[in-house]
């Protein structure tokens, strides 16, 4: 992997959030260690969706539309797209082979408003300035749900 994967300043960034103890900031460390040794593009699902500096960098940036932090992550922003239109196109065409007209998924998530936002807008085009997770299996919805909870 280029060092260009993951820009430098990034790990100033990783390393000042949310904490500052050793402990977390060695484990942090480790992570970048890894991802720069082992990332490659068709990876970048299971970065953003693993309990790592990916997944929390990335919502960030689009939460807080953070321009210079989004560009720092555009490498694995880009690859996350590219993955996830490559995986809509397996879904719907697997929906085309078994005659599906409509794909039911599920998100675990916690507050009566934004599970009334959701049912409010089932057949509308939602709008968010991040990526939705969402799951096939309603009991890995609910374990997710129970987490936000906490």
């Amino acid at each position: 992997m280029s060092a260009s994967r993951l820009d430098k300043p990034c790990y100033f960034l990783i390393v000042s959030f949310p904490a500052t103890d050793e402990g977390y900031i060695s484990g942090q460390m480790k992570q970048i260690d890894e991802y720069e040794r082992d990332y490659h593009s068709d990876q970048a699902i299971e970065w953003y969706t693993k309990d790592s500096f990916v997944y929390r960098l990335i919502n960030k940036a689009l939460r807080t539309q953070d321009l210079d932090l989004l560009y720092m992550l555009r490498f694995h922003v880009r690859d996350l797209s590219k993955c996830l239109r490559k995986k809509h196109q397996e879904l719907y065409e697997l929906g085309v082979d078994i005659d599906m007209d409509e794909l039911t998924l599920y998100r675990g998530q916690s507050g009566v408003n934004i599970v009334k936002e959701y049912e409010n807008s089932i057949g509308k085009i939602i709008s968010t300035n991040g990526y939705l997770s969402t799951t096939l299996t309603k009991e890995v919805a609910k374990v997710f749900g129970a987490i936000g909870q906490q």
